[in-house]
């Protein structure tokens, strides 16, 4: 099995880019994503929640965020995931089955969620831990520059079947 991965070339972090949102999830509206939003915007926080952004706009529109959120509705890695975590924004995501098999730990690549409640916690702690959370972004980072862009993704598959 091989999951999504990244983009160095579009999924990088900018430093030129100022902090605008607590969190971003550029993505489908499903009712769980919008609850989480809805919730975190009724505590105050500024979280940007879009859909159709592609490319460049998606890049800076992640960047401006200091948090990466994520609920996969297929309990899959998806996309989102990686790309969140390649530009080095601290990833708030649901517990996938799948993670631990490619390397991911919780609490050190990225804070796991089961529920609204539990998402909520884990952005507030984030943002009252900013070294921490930057710990758990830049190891996320390293991670997926390591070993989950798309080039090991060829390498792998070339690999399989014996070239």
């Amino acid at each position: 099995i091989l999951p999504y991965a990244c983009s160095p070339d579009h999924h990088y972090a900018m430093s030129n880019v100022e902090k605008e949102y607590d969190a971003s999830l550029i993505g489908l509206h499903y009712e769980n994503r919008t609850k989480l939003v809805e919730t975190l915007r009724h505590k105050g926080y500024k979280v940007l929640y879009e859909i159709g952004l592609v490319w460049d706009e998606y890049r800076i529109a992640n960047n401006k965020a200091t948090i990466g959120l994520n609920w996969s509705s297929l309990q899959d890695i998806n996309a989102r995931t990686l790309e969140m975590m390649a530009m080095k924004q601290v990833p708030v995501i649901n517990r996938l089955p799948h993670l631990q098999e490619f390397g991911f730990e919780e609490d050190r690549h990225y804070l796991g969620f089961d529920n609204v409640q539990e998402a909520v916690e884990k952005v507030e702690w984030a943002i009252k831990n900013p070294d921490f959370a930057n710990a758990i972004a830049t190891a996320a980072h390293n991670l997926v520059h390591e070993k989950h862009t798309y080039e090991k993704r060829i390498d792998k598959i070339f690999e399989a079947v014996g070239l």
